[in-house]
């Protein structure tokens, strides 16, 4: 298990493609971490069973990459669509990250699991491949 001063200590190196992991923004006390780069962790279940509801802050965390450091007032992405006036052509759709925050939020309860969930059962019947998850 990695401790949040290792972690802090790993995620300010500049030479690390890791560097801006928000370990900051994680309660990691609630975490079992499986791999720092990228950064992959399942909550310990005395503390999963708190709520019936899995509260944001105790959702595992799954990455395949680095989390990028984004400038919010300068980041966009397009959106390529087809038009409806031209159906031959394509549109491109720019949205801004403030056009996505200002969108009408809705919540949602869902049933969301990690396909490598329980890996470590199935380690013990024969090798596998991937972060080995616990139940």
């Amino acid at each position: 298990m990695l401790s949040i001063a290792q972690a802090s200590k790993e995620s300010n190196s500049a030479a690390n493609a890791y560097g801006d992991e928000p370990w900051s923004d994680r309660t990691l006390s609630n975490y079992i971490v499986r791999a720092k780069h990228p950064f992959n962790a399942e909550v310990r279940l005395d503390k999963l069973v708190e709520n019936f509801v899995t509260p944001t802050d105790k959702h595992f965390r799954r990455n395949h990459g680095p989390i990028p450091n984004i400038d919010g007032a300068a980041w966009s992405m397009s959106v390529e669509i087809g038009c409806r006036a031209a159906p031959a052509k394509s549109c491109t759709k720019t949205i801004r990250l403030e056009d996505l925050i200002s969108l009408r939020q809705f919540e949602v309860v869902a049933v969301l699991e990690c396909a490598g969930n329980r890996r470590d059962g199935l380690k013990a019947i024969k090798p596998v491949n991937g972060v080995i998850w616990g139940p």
